[in-house]
């Protein structure tokens, strides 16, 4: 079992989609310990490791959702908290799991991967649309105003650059 960012779960924001392909990654490598049984602290650094890279992930996506005024902030925002308890509370058992922990770590995995998979699909894929082309609006209206009288080839210039940060 290994998971991969398929391009329909790309959200058009490359910082995002950066963050994105390292959770999956990151999950990967959990799913790799779990089969392989490695100790127990090693998974427990991994897990840990991810917990707080979902948390920095979550505040850059929040901080992007607030800068391009995002309607739907609000149930994005509850979403990821309520991820982070249910996440919290699964390490919480982890670390009380004695016997057994490679399959509560599968199923701990599980739960998470599917969630993320399901979050990226159903609330980023849509919140990177509307922000990239929130950016793209405010950027080609402000290059606009700036040079009104070369609008045309300003205007497609923008396009241009903007499409280059995107990669």
């Amino acid at each position: 079992m290994s998971l991969t960012l398929q391009k329909n779960l790309e959200t058009g924001v490359a910082k995002i989609d950066k963050q994105h392909r390292d959770l999956i990654s990151t999950i990967n490598k959990l799913i790799e310990m779990s089969v392989k049984s490695l100790n127990k602290e090693t998974i427990k650094d991994t897990l840990d490791m991810l917990g707080e890279y979902v948390i920095e992930h979550f505040n850059d996506e929040e901080t992007l959702q607030i800068v391009c005024n995002y309607p739907n902030y609000s149930e994005h925002k509850v979403q990821h908290d309520e991820f982070v308890r249910n996440f919290l509370r699964l390490k919480y058992d982890f670390n009380d799991f004695e016997c057994h922990y490679s399959e509560f770590t599968l199923d701990l995995i599980e739960v998470v991967a599917t969630w993320i998979v399901k979050h990226i699909k159903g609330s980023d894929v849509e919140m990177g649309k509307y922000c990239r082309n929130y950016l793209l609006n405010r950027y080609t209206h402000h290059k606009h105003h700036k040079h009104h009288h070369k609008h045309h080839s300003h205007n497609q210039h923008s396009q241009h650059n903007y499409n280059q940060h995107k990669h």
